[in-house]
């Protein structure tokens, strides 16, 4: 995923290990002389204990979506990156869900992030109904 924050371009990746990856643009990156391919610097990783399946960046807000071993339940997890230079991340919570997040999005700059989830059909409804079905708020 790639986004922007303050002045630099942040691209954000899941590798096959399992871990998110961190990349910039070079301040002295000059867009009119290349195409860019190799100009990402490496900033950091972030590991988590369950199994990522989703990450997203959207300006400052690193978002994750996990899944428990059994796929039975999940997680969000939201990260602010705090300098420029991306070093710095404070985790701002994690949300833990009864049922696996689909995927998550940041709406309205980041002011809110939403999760989608897959319906699970049970016995003869569906557990999770359309719309909104809980807030859950993160402290600043």
């Amino acid at each position: 995923d790639l986004s922007h924050n303050h002045l630099h371009e942040i691209l954000v990746t899941l590798e096959i290990d399992g871990e998110i990856r961190l990349f910039k643009r070079p301040s002295e990156f000059d867009t009119a002389t290349s195409d860019g391919a190799d100009l990402w610097e490496f900033v950091r990783k972030v590991s988590l204990r369950a199994p990522i399946v989703e990450v997203k960046v959207e300006r400052s807000l690193l978002l994750a979506v996990t899944h428990s071993e059994n796929g039975e339940s999940g997680a969000i997890h939201v990260w602010e990156v705090l300098t420029e230079h991306l070093e710095c991340l404070q985790h701002l919570g994690s949300i833990q869900c009864p049922n696996p997040p689909d995927r998550v999005e940041a709406r309205h700059g980041g002011r809110f992030v939403e999760a989608f989830f897959v319906p699970v059909i049970g016995s003869h409804e569906r557990r999770l109904p359309d719309g909104i079905y809980d807030i859950e708020w993160f402290d600043r």
